[in-house]
């Protein structure tokens, strides 16, 4: 304004007389254009307009006048209408700088940011010393990208105008998106000490302390620029940005409704609220308010990601990767937006492109933790176990205080046998995050696979997770409504992230197919992302199938309530994808954990544990937070149909006597490996074979065979096999002629794979209960003379066996016969039993006195 003043004070003399009628008396059109700009001053438009109006019927071409309805037409919002006013008046006088400078900022309003720039540029050439075009001209530079112009647009109005306040404004918003936030929060502080009621500048120094991550402090800044301007939208939206950060969800959730509701056609707030509701796990909301701020603003990419990160969460997969590349099409250089693609493409089980994708991501910024850490998923995914360990150690060196990648870096040392170093990796990812559930369940799998690790140890690990993540859950826990009565059908809720080709899947699978379905109703929880045939199988032997993958604890414990199930039975453990901490809720009146990892939660909302009494002895079951159920057997087996034929015993065609292990190389450990040598050596001519999908690494492979030669064991010797399909890897007992179990885990599946294929497994029973998994499935089987309690009998039945050819030959062609006709292998008789434990503990639920 302070330019049209200028402006009309220097024209008034040179502007021609004529009359013209106002009221009842007749003023010349300089004295008119005098009084509506005075009007137009005092904030009157609709007066101010009529007189412009009267003017331009007089004369049409009288530029002032065009000049100051364009004016009006900016204030009033009539953007298009003002800039053709004031092109017109442009068009009468084009060397006039105040009306380019006007004609600018009509386009700025128009987002015609290249022909402001032309206008201002012409303004500032024509009248150097005007001030407010060079503020001007910096605006429409910082909105095409020319950062360092812009900022010396703006220095240069300050170096004419030392207190204009507008400009302070602007360079602090310039140097704020040129990263320069120090020196921006100086610029701010100066504006709103020249113009103490400038909102903007309040508004904006908000900004630059939230960017500086001061959130407490611009708070105040946000909320001063609303006392001053109750109305401006973007100040209620930056609140909220503030108030998100700072946790206050609900707060943040009510100003990003009072931004829209001010400014309907505003998009930020919809994202932003998106972002809270997606961060309160209303994520069908924040879906909708995504899809709103793309209405608005179909070229909005953060929008577009964050409906990707929304549609990811509720598991649909395909959408998701769609948002993504589109957010990328319009930010085709935003690494955050390739990284999570690779996010996406990875729970699609799409690894290669998932690498594609981190590695376009580092390309654009090398030093890009996230990036890093999600390669390190995809590489440890596809068997590259070194190359994953190096990315996870890139993460943490440019990220130290990263919870996840330290956990995923154990899980990398882990499936390696680099046992002490994983802990250490999972007690610093729980040092940085103490609730960190899932690190914590890992540190937990850790300790099953650690020599000197006992079972009170273990047992309290798993009572001091509950404590730390469950016990306030299960504290709250409300009563269950379902009716009492024991012999009435029964619903039983399985659930698990292996509901697929696993090999859990060969022992829970036929349990729930074989169901009697007169008497129980069977609901599957299933987490898995990815299905496959064995999905559809479960899928088709369930009554109810339910995804949860997306699904928080509370909503999945909630929809179990709602489901109405009388026995909920976790199949998975601490392993990877459990959902312990909805069991921690109590949504079921009989909760037990069976067949997974079977080895106890530390729940004390965890009723049961179905075990028998070899796995866990009557002596050690004190140290359990679950009662321990017997079954027959802890598990069952049902081999697949594709299974191949027994083949003859190797070693009677001539072959060297080959000892195997088919089991993750972490269960081998260096006591173990010390007993393979003796034994090894013992029997000239003989060797190990060692298969595990993680072999296929090379890295891991060398170092697997360092260790073997630290004991003793050559190349030579040594056998080393990677992955395979599932029928090819039964294929390869027909190689083997005597199983080895390793220590402190022995095999579960694993076990029963090698006993199904003719190969008798000789084991060593420890004080642990995955030390007695083998041990528990060789007592069912009757073979009890194949468990060792001691180094020396572990040694010394191995070699009894293998110097025995013939008796391992009549082995070989008895075993799946004799593994058949037991309860092992006989799973409806397996299935009968679980059904008779079931009806066992709901009795016992609805017996008991009710409140």
């Amino acid at each position: 304004m302070a330019a049209l003043v200028r402006e009309y004070g220097e024209r008034e003399g040179r502007v021609g007389v004529h009359g013209m009628s106002q009221g009842s008396r007749s003023v010349a059109i300089p004295q008119a254009v005098q009084i509506a700009f005075e009007l137009l001053e005092a904030g009157n438009l609709q007066k101010a307009q009529t007189i412009l109006l009267q003017i331009l019927e007089v004369e049409p071409d009288h530029p002032d006048a065009l000049h100051l309805l364009g004016i009006i037409g900016l204030q009033a919002g009539d953007f298009e209408r003002a800039r053709e006013a004031i092109a017109k008046a442009v068009d009468l006088e084009p060397s006039n700088p105040y009306f380019l400078n006007s004609l600018g900022n009509a386009c700025l309003k128009l987002n015609r940011d290249v022909d402001a720039e032309s206008c201002f540029r012409r303004s500032v050439a024509l009248a150097p010393e005007y001030f407010e075009a060079h503020n001007n001209l910096a605006t429409a530079l910082k909105r095409l990208g020319g950062l360092e112009e812009a900022e010396r647009s703006c220095r240069g109005a300050l170096a004419l105008q030392p207190d204009y306040a507008e400009a302070h404004n602007n360079l602090a918003n310039t140097l704020f998106e040129m990263g320069r936030l120090e020196e921006a929060e100086q610029c701010c502080d100066r504006a709103v000490a020249l113009k103490p009621d400038f909102a903007e500048a309040h508004n904006n120094r908000g900004n630059v302390l939230w960017k500086l991550g001061r959130p407490d402090e611009a708070e105040p800044c946000y909320r001063k620029a609303l006392v001053l301007r109750p109305d401006y939208a973007e100040a209620h939206s930056n609140l909220g940005n503030a108030l998100f950060d700072m946790g206050r969800l609900e707060q943040a959730e009510q100003c990003y409704r009072r931004a829209f509701a001010l400014k309907p056609d505003y998009a930020r707030p919809y994202c932003n609220l998106a972002n809270t509701l997606l961060k309160m796990e209303r994520v069908e909301e924040a879906e909708q308010n995504y899809r709103r701020a793309i209405a608005l603003q179909p070229g909005y990419s953060e929008a577009h990601g964050g409906l990707a990160v929304a549609l990811r969460t509720l598991g649909r997969l395909e959408e998701a990767e769609r948002s993504w590349r589109r957010a990328l099409e319009l930010k085709p250089d935003h690494a955050e937006a390739h990284s999570s693609l690779g996010s996406t493409l990875f729970e699609m089980g799409r690894f290669g492109d998932a690498e594609r994708s981190y590695l376009q991501a580092l390309a654009l910024q090398p030093d890009h933790a996230e990036a890093h850490y999600n390669l390190g998923l995809a590489l440890s995914h596809t068997g590259r176990l070194e190359d994953a360990e190096r990315h996870y150690r890139r993460a943490l060196e440019l990220k130290p205080a990263f919870p996840e990648a330290h956990d995923n870096l154990g899980s990398v040392l882990s499936h390696i046998g680099r046992l002490e170093e994983a802990l250490t990796c999972y007690r610093g990812a729980l040092a940085l995050k103490p609730d960190y559930a899932e690190a914590h369940s890992n540190l937990i799998f850790v300790l099953d696979l650690l020599e000197h690790c006992d079972t009170p140890e273990q047992q309290e690990e798993r009572r001091r997770w509950y404590v730390q993540h469950g016990r306030v859950f299960g504290h709250s826990a409300s009563p269950h409504d379902n009716s009492p009565d024991p012999a009435r059908k029964l619903r039983i809720g399985y659930v698990s992230a292996d509901f697929r080709r696993h090999s859990a899947y060969y022992i829970f699978a036929p349990i729930i197919r074989l169901q009697h379905r007169s008497a129980f109703e069977v609901i599957c929880y299933s987490g898995v992302k990815n299905e496959d045939d064995a999905t559809l199988v479960i899928r088709e032997s369930a009554h109810w199938w339910r995804s949860t993958s997306g699904i928080s604890d509370e909503s999945l414990a909630e929809q179990i309530r709602s489901d109405r199930i009388d026995i909920l039975v976790d199949l998975s453990g601490h392993s990877a994808g459990n959902r312990l901490l909805v069991f921690a809720r109590k949504p079921a009146p009989v909760q037990i954990t069976a067949w997974g990892h079977a080895t106890g939660t530390g729940l004390e909302t965890m009723d049961y544990f179905f075990a028998d009494p070899v796995l866990v002895p009557e002596s050690e079951r004190q140290y359990f937070s679950e009662e321990v159920i017997d079954l027959p057997c802890c598990i069952c087996y049902e081999p697949p149909e594709y299974a191949p034929a027994v083949s003859p015993l190797p070693s009677l065609a001539g072959t060297p006597l080959t000892f195997g292990c088919l089991n993750r190389i972490e269960k081998i450990s260096g006591r173990i490996l010390g007993l393979w040598a003796q034994i090894l050596g013992a029997v000239p001519n003989s060797r190990i074979l060692i298969k595990d999908s993680r072999i296929e690494d090379s890295g891991t492979r060398e170092q697997l065979l360092r260790r073997l030669a630290g004991h003793g064991i050559g190349r030579e010797r040594v056998c080393l096999l990677g992955p395979s399909p599932h029928i090819e890897h039964l294929k390869i007992y027909g190689e083997v002629d005597l199983a080895l179990d390793p220590f402190p885990h022995g095999g579960g599946v694993s076990s029963m794979e090698a006993l199904w294929m003719g190969v008798p497994v000789v084991t060593l029973v420890g004080s642990t209960t995955p030390s007695r998994l083998t041990a528990s499935i060789l007592t069912a089987l009757g073979k009890q003379d194949w468990i060792a309690r001691s180094d020396d009998e572990y040694v010394g039945k191995a070699l009894d066996m293998a110097g025995d050819l013939p008796r391992l030959a009549h082995i070989r062609k008895e075993l799946r016969t004799c593994m058949a006709g037991s309860i092992l292998g006989d799973v409806p008789a397996y299935t009968r039993a679980v059904e008779s434990s079931y009806r066992t503990l709901w009795r016992r639920w609805c017996e008991r006195p009710r409140p």
